[in-house]
Order: structure tokens, then C-alpha cells, then sequence
């Protein structure tokens, strides 16, 4: 199979440099202290992004402009039998996830919680970009199979097609460069590993004078396995590191202020008075929360090219809602490696939260709750830090390469697209496409 290289391959070389320096440091080396959002938007250096990091706006082109092209170059071809073998294996693989579809397992659920997707979603299977496929039909009727085929982007050709970059829907362009400049924007930077997992202990905090958290979590329906004093305790005892925007936005409004990147003059300057005052004078913790995520200077969906690191945790999760939100344009194997991650990444994340999963064990059953090891990551203790900090190091490593290969696919998909030089690009806030 020939496959034509993307025509900004410049901008990879500095990266690669970066990489292998910091893969050869110690851990403790690779301690940073929290990323600041001002100046840290610099442009990756891709000629598609124009040097903008966090623009709202399409330039003055308009995204209608994004019209289809003549069909792109085959790279592959596969028979009947080759992509028939390739989709059953890849189906297989999901079988796992796709069994705990109904349990609330809080392992898989955030597959169908965070990320939103339906198992006729998940099971779809393509190849990635213009390799064709003989005797496959995208719009086939599905009825009787229960499959579902991925429409936008394909071409017929002969008794079969491919799926063509050129045919995607205009507005997913954008959207899709976007996506990119995160993941770009991540990789270029060093892992951050002394945030501990604080995040689930964010969203539940409760100060003795704010709203109590319920015996059992609103987020996952788990009972604690310590106090609320306990969980309040371990959130007040140092500062909160968290850089991703889609933890963050959860978090109880009297922790974002506990944020290093927290900056109460901004926030005084955008919300006309101090967001805490908002809280105090009983107009809501919703508001408050608002008011901080809009001006404070914290992760949010605007900021996330500014903040996104490589250490984190959900970070490494999203690398299969990225891949995800690529497809059809990028082979399936790949989302499903990313899956396989996202779910070692997810384990750890419940076994550093507060809840205790012993409960998830009883409730579902061993045999439904699988061989996860439920007992907890006590990052509320230094030798809890200590083991959390390590785990840490050992998934950006094995998420480094897979990084590596999404943006690689975004590359390929974006480089069928010139006519985006230049051009500003809109944050990734829609869910993943039915």
C-alpha cells in the first residue's frame, strides 16, 4: 500500500526532538508546575491553523465555501474477504464493552455517559480514507445485519467504494482542524504528573458551610469510602493542578478557586464582582461556577489548546473520542487501540477517585465486574501520590505513540482539505456525530 505523506511534515521534526528528551528524563524531572493560559496558545506550526489556537470564528470564507472535489488518490484496496475478516475482528474486540452497555459498570460507562455514543455507533468499522473496498455498500439497507455504516464520505466506485475526505460535510471541517490543534497542542507538551487525580474529588467538594454531597454520588452512584470532612480534607491540603477542560467544568464552584491557574482579578474583571460573592449572596452555585469558568482564566472549552497535557488522565481517555470523531476518515483498529487505553486510563481514574468500587462489585457481580482491580488508589497519602504518579508515567507512554498515530490521520484527512490555510478554526464543542 502506497501512502502519500502530508505536505506540512515540517512541522513534525522539533516535535519528535521534544519527545525523545523528555522520554529519556526521570520522573521527577517531568514535574511542572501549573500550565498558565497566557501565552500558552502558541501555534503548533501546521500551516492549516494559521497560527490561531483558541478563535471562535470561520474566516471570512465561510464554511460553505468547503465544497467537494474531484475523488482523492486510492492509497489501498482490500477484497470481500480481507475487509469482512478485519470487521468481524474488530467487532469482536468490543464485545466486552458492548455486554456492560446497560450495567452503569464504572468502568465502561463513560463510553456511553461522557462520550455519548449508542452501540450501533461504536460498531461501525471502516478502513480510515480512500482505500476501496470491493463488494462493500455504505448504504446498504442494514435491516436485517443490525449494523450500522458510516454515510458521509463515501463513494461508490465499481461494486464497491471508499470513503473520500472530499466528501464530508463542510461544517465537520473546521471542527476536525480543531480537534487537531488540541491534540497537537498536548503532545508539544511536557506531562504534568503532580495533579494525583484530584478532579472527582473537585466535583464532589463541600465545604461544612456549603451544599453537603449525598451519601451516594450523583456522578456515579457509588457510596463514598470516606467522609465528606476526609474528601474536603485531601482537596484543601494543596493547590488543585487539573488542566482539563471537561473535569474542570464539573467541579463544585468552591473549589475552582483552589485552581493554580484560578486568577480572582480576572474573574472580578468579567463578572462585574467577585464570583464567591455571587455564592454567598444565595444566588447559586451554578452562576458562581459559571461566572468562574467564563473569566477566571480556568481550563474551559476556549482555553482547552492552552491547557491540554499529555499527563492527564482524561487526556489520554479522549484520544478515542478523537479518534472517534475522525471516522470514518481513519482505520478502526486505531480507535479501537484507543479504546483499549481509554479504558486502562479510566480504571485508574475510578481507583483514585473517593467512591468505593467494592460497592460497583457487589452490585454487578464478579463475573460482570471483570478482573479491574477495585481496591483504591489512596491519593488522600503521600505513598498514594506516589502510586498514582507512577501509573501516570506509564500511560503517557504507551498513550505517546497512539497520539502520535490519531494526529498522523488527521494530518492525512486535512491535508485532502488546502483550502484551509490560513484559516481560523471553531472549538470541538458538538457531540460525536449519529
Amino acid at each position: 500500500m502506497r501512502v502519500v505523506a502530508p505536505t506540512h511534515t515540517r512541522c513534525w521534526l522539533p516535535l519528535v526532538l521534544v519527545l525523545l528528551a523528555m522520554q529519556a528524563a526521570p520522573r521527577r524531572a517531568l514535574l511542572r508546575p501549573s500550565i498558565s493560559p497566557a501565552g500558552a496558545a502558541a501555534a503548533c506550526g501546521c500551516r492549516f491553523f494559521g497560527g490561531g489556537c483558541v478563535r471562535r470564528a470561520v474566516a471570512a470564507a465561510g464554511e460553505d465555501s468547503l465544497a467537494a472535489a474531484p475523488a482523492g488518490e486510492l492509497l489501498g484496496k482490500l477484497d470481500e474477504k480481507d475487509w469482512e475478516a478485519r470487521r468481524a475482528a474488530f467487532e469482536a474486540r468490543l464485545e466486552p464493552v458492548l455486554a456492560q452497555r446497560s450495567t452503569d459498570h464504572p468502568i465502561f460507562n463513560f463510553v456511553w455517559k461522557y462520550y455519548m455514543l449508542k452501540p450501533r455507533q461504536l460498531l461501525r468499522w471502516s478502513p480510515g480514507s480512500l482505500v476501496l473496498l470491493e463488494g462493500f455498500d455504505a448504504n446498504a439497507n442494514t435491516t436485517a445485519s443490525g449494523r450500522s455504516y458510516y454515510k458521509d464520505g463515501w463513494r461508490p466506485a465499481g461494486d464497491g467504494g471508499y470513503y473520500d475526505p472530499r466528501l464530508v460535510k463542510p461544517a465537520k471541517v473546521p471542527r476536525l482542524a480543531w480537534a487537531r490543534e488540541v491534540l497537537a497542542s498536548s503532545a508539544r507538551r511536557p506531562p504534568l504528573l503532580n495533579c494525583y487525580g484530584l478532579h472527582e474529588w473537585a466535583m464532589l467538594y463541600a465545604p461544612p458551610d456549603g451544599l453537603a454531597v449525598n451519601d451516594v454520588s450523583v456522578h456515579q452512584r457509588l457510596p463514598l469510602r470516606l467522609s465528606q470532612a476526609e474528601l474536603n480534607a485531601a482537596v484543601e491540603a494543596r493547590p488543585l493542578r487539573c488542566t482539563h477542560a471537561d473535569a474542570v467544568r464539573f467541579f463544585a464552584a468552591e473549589a475552582l478557586p483552589k485552581l493554580t491557574s484560578y486568577d480572582r482579578e480576572a474573574a472580578v474583571r468579567g463578572a462585574g464582582e467577585d464570583p464567591m460573592d455571587i455564592l454567598a449572596s444565595g444566588r447559586g452555585a451554578q452562576a458562581t461556577a459559571k461566572a468562574m469558568l467564563a473569566h477566571s482564566g480556568v481550563p474551559n472549552r476556549e482555553l482547552q489548546p492552552a491547557f491540554e497535557q499529555p499527563g492527564c488522565v482524561h487526556a489520554t481517555m479522549d484520544l478515542f473520542k478523537w479518534s472517534s470523531k475522525l471516522a470514518p476518515f481513519i482505520d478502526s483498529d486505531l480507535v479501537g487501540d484507543c479504546l483499549d487505553l481509554a479504558i486502562e486510563a479510566r480504571t485508574l481514574d475510578m481507583r483514585a477517585s473517593p467512591y468505593d468500587l467494592y460497592a460497583a462489585v457487589e452490585r454487578l457481580g464478579e463475573e460482570n465486574w471483570g478482573a479491574f482491580d477495585p481496591s483504591p488508589v489512596r491519593i488522600e497519602t503521600p505513598e498514594g501520590q506516589e502510586e498514582y504518579a507512577d501509573a501516570q508515567v506509564e500511560l503517557y507512554h504507551k498513550a505517546k505513540p497512539m497520539r502520535r498515530r490519531v494526529i498522523d490521520a488527521y494530518d492525512e484527512f486535512l491535508a485532502c482539505w488546502p483550502e484551509l490555510e490560513g484559516r481560523t478554526q471553531t472549538p470541538g464543542v458538538r457531540p460525536l456525530d449519529a
